[in-house]
């Protein structure tokens, strides 16, 4: 008898990883196949927006994919040269044309706003347009202070790093060996929230994936052919009380990007990328877009997070020492704005690029 249950017990064992593996495999080749963030490829629907958004077609239901890849095929396959670009975060996707006062308004201007942008991502971004053949005349970068932390774990930059290691070399004149095969993403093949993402994909009507639209007044995400977006309803007309409970919610621990900032990092590596931009004769400009006016409070006041503070002094100096426009606070209260301004912790409405954008603009 004792023989025996050891024997099923054995069984049941290998019986439960066998299992397990069919069941993950299977989730893996699901997750492959449907790929519905196009991380594995660029996927159908991210090359029909990119090909509306080239267009001059305005398009809603784009979700979960991947940004760069985005940014890749806009810059590859426009017909038209932008004169002015945004590279910078999330915190500056609501960054318009319509915003942007410069000369008679002929310019074109494309948003390359990426959730969580770093130095690299502004870098690869430049080396896309390098390898089309121009440049932008003008470049605003919006700099978040984790731009400055070589902990914040922001690691996305490498779905186009080849041409962040193209700039890197442009810059030092020299071949550069840089790790940009993105490992971590075939962890997606067996995420449990990628593959709901999947599942939701394939379960939607045809009318709620990505489709022309000719109004911003719908409740979806909301791209428009300058890049820029719209967020659905829920977050577009968010009610204060709960973008301030979200705002303290967010400066709780761990702070997206903010941990082990204990000294600015990657300063060299900024400056000498300016520096590149400025020898090309293209006009950079700094946007420092603020945090919800309870967010920075609760930040400033913590000893580990102040470094913020640090980060947008070293900002206005480099700006000052390199003839560089610079609009923004992470401080809301020095422009003047307040809860009613934003939907969450560091995310802003309209109103708050309007006003940063007013700085850069030239009548």
């Amino acid at each position: 008898m004792y023989m025996k249950k050891v024997y099923d017990q054995k069984e049941w064992f290998l019986k439960t990883i066998l299992l397990m593996f069919v069941l993950l495999l299977t989730t893996g080749i699901f997750n492959y196949i449907i790929d519905s963030a196009g991380i594995f490829g660029q996927g159908d629907e991210l090359t029909k927006a990119a090909r509306a958004l080239i267009n001059d077609k305005m398009i809603a239901g784009l979700e979960n994919y991947d940004e760069r890849q985005l940014q890749k095929l806009i810059i590859e396959n426009s017909g038209k040269k932008f004169d002015i670009i945004f590279l910078g975060s999330s915190t500056g996707m609501q960054l318009r044309h319509s915003f942007l006062r410069f000369g008679d308004g002929s310019h074109y201007f494309f948003n390359h706003g990426v959730s969580g942008s770093s130095i690299e991502d502004y870098m690869a971004i430049v080396g896309l347009y390098e390898s089309k053949g121009y440049l932008p005349t003008k470049i605003i970068i919006g700099v978040n202070p984790w731009v400055f932390n070589k902990n914040s774990g922001q690691s996305r930059w490498k779905s186009i790093g080849k041409y962040y290691k193209n700039i890197l070399e442009k810059i030092y004149g020299t071949n550069t060996e840089v790790d940009y095969h993105d490992n971590p993403k075939y962890l997606q093949l067996i995420n449990f929230d990628y593959t709901k993402a999947n599942l939701r994909a394939i379960t939607k009507n045809k009318k709620n994936k990505i489709y022309i639209t000719n109004t911003i007044e719908i409740d979806d995400y909301i791209r428009e052919p300058d890049g820029s977006i719209h967020y659905p309803f829920k977050t577009r007309f968010k009610k204060d009380t709960d973008t301030q409970r979200d705002a303290k919610l967010y400066a709780n621990e761990p702070v997206y990007s903010l941990e082990k900032f204990n000294k600015l990092s990657n300063t060299k590596l900024f400056e000498d990328f300016i520096t590149y931009l400025q020898k090309k004769n293209i006009e950079v400009m700094f946007l420092l877009t603020p945090y919800h006016p309870i967010t920075y409070k609760l930040l400033i006041e913590k000893p580990k997070y102040k470094i913020i503070v640090d980060a947008e002094l070293y900002l206005k100096n480099l700006a000052s020492s390199h003839n560089i426009k610079i609009s923004g606070s992470y401080d809301p209260e020095k422009n003047s704005f307040s809860s009613a301004d934003f939907t969450d912790g560091m995310h802003s409405k309209d109103i708050v690029m309007k006003k940063l954008c007013e700085h850069f603009s030239i009548k």
